[in-house]
């Protein structure tokens, strides 16, 4: 049995808000031996491990972590997995992981669980949610945003505890966030036209409400997770690149705080690889924003050694060889950003049109 395994079985029970004696009802054994098991002095066998997972665990993912760490294989197509876990998902984290389908794309996957958490949650709050999602997996930003102030309004009335109002909040914000999130491609792609002006205002202005429903709830937030933070910081990345390239003053400062202390959060260590993954990126470009070069290399080029076919790496890489050459015009910089860019393309072609529309390597694709 894997050390992590102990670490991970108590991490998931206590994010169920489950005390050892609820978690052994659930699946049939004593407290003692729940205690056993955190404490590594015992060993789980697999008939107690699947109904751990299936229990405990958040996403496809999770589970199969869980699994391995008790030294078993999940041996399950991923989309059994999925719906054996969402049938167990507090509500908070059912709809964390809709959140994830839609900004992964993957918006079917999206609308079927949506559509089981319709068949299973009966509060009103807790519809309009998902309701709202279901309008977010399908792009309907208006939609989505009129059930979400429904849903807070309904929070107000009803006021049963079901969905607390930091949560709706936090949904709010990505509701928002997304809808800048498309326009900031627009404005992306439009970025070198007179009229870019007009999508940089509609995605500021996106953004900047998105900013407010987060910091809202992350004020009212006992403690902001680490999904909360997550989204936020990207949030303002976001904004501060949006600022660079409008000539206006952006907080890079700030950003890399944000990322410095979401690196050092407590539940970082239970997200997704690949969205670790994606931190350490933002990290390590803020890092570079801030001058910092020697830092952002390093985390970027190991980021490469550990997961040399995730594509986000190579991608960043480019971005700080521009960096580095907008502050020293040398040649060979941007001989290396291209040379990041040729692997990416390699890796994941359809990188290519949003490389050729980002304002941050301009410079490489006029060289």
């Amino acid at each position: 049995m894997s050390r992590t395994f102990p670490t991970l079985l108590s991490h998931l029970r206590q994010s169920h808000g489950l005390s050892m004696t609820a978690l052994a009802k659930k699946i049939g054994v004593s407290e003692a031996y729940i205690s056993f098991l955190e404490s590594g002095r015992r060993h789980p066998s697999r008939k107690i491990s699947l109904k751990l997972a299936q229990l405990l665990a958040f996403d496809a993912e999770t589970y199969r972590s869980l699994m391995e760490a008790a030294g078993y294989n999940a041996d399950l197509p991923e989309r059994e997995i999925e719906q054996k876990v969402s049938e167990n998902l507090p509500f908070s984290q059912f709809v964390e992981r809709v959140s994830e389908l839609v900004r992964d794309g993957r918006f079917e996957s999206a609308q079927e669980l949506i559509n089981q958490g319709l068949r299973k949650y009966q509060n009103p709050v807790q519809i309009q949610l998902l309701v709202a999602h279901l309008a977010l997996a399908r792009q309907e930003f208006s939609t989505a945003i009129s059930a979400m102030e429904s849903a807070v309004h309904l929070c107000e009335v009803v006021g049963d505890g079901a969905v607390d109002k930091a949560e709706i909040l936090m949904n709010m914000g990505i509701a928002w966030f997304q809808k800048g999130s498309l326009e900031f491609q627009a404005w992306q792609a439009n970025h070198a036209q007179p009229k870019s002006e007009k999508f940089a205002m509609a995605c500021r202005n996106s953004l900047q409400t998105a900013q407010g429903h987060f910091e809202s709830a992350i004020a009212l937030a006992e403690s902001a997770s680490v999904y909360l933070q997550d989204e936020y910081a990207r949030l303002i990345f976001n904004l501060a690149e949006l600022d660079t390239y409008t000539d206006l003053t952006a907080d890079w400062a700030l950003v890399l705080d944000l990322y410095q202390k979401l690196w050092l959060h407590s539940e970082r260590a239970f997200l997704k690889t690949e969205q670790q993954q994606e931190m350490l990126c933002f990290l390590a470009l803020s890092y570079a924003k801030n001058g910092q070069f020697q830092h952002a290399q390093e985390l970027l080029e190991t980021l490469q050694l550990l997961a040399k076919n995730y594509p986000l790496s190579y991608y960043a890489l480019a971005c700080f060889w521009i960096l580095k050459f907008e502050q020293t015009p040398d040649q060979s910089f941007l001989k290396a950003a291209e040379q990041q860019l040729d692997k990416l393309f390699d890796l994941a072609p359809h990188y290519r049109e949003q490389a050729e529309q980002d304002p941050a390597l301009v410079a490489l694709f006029k060289s």
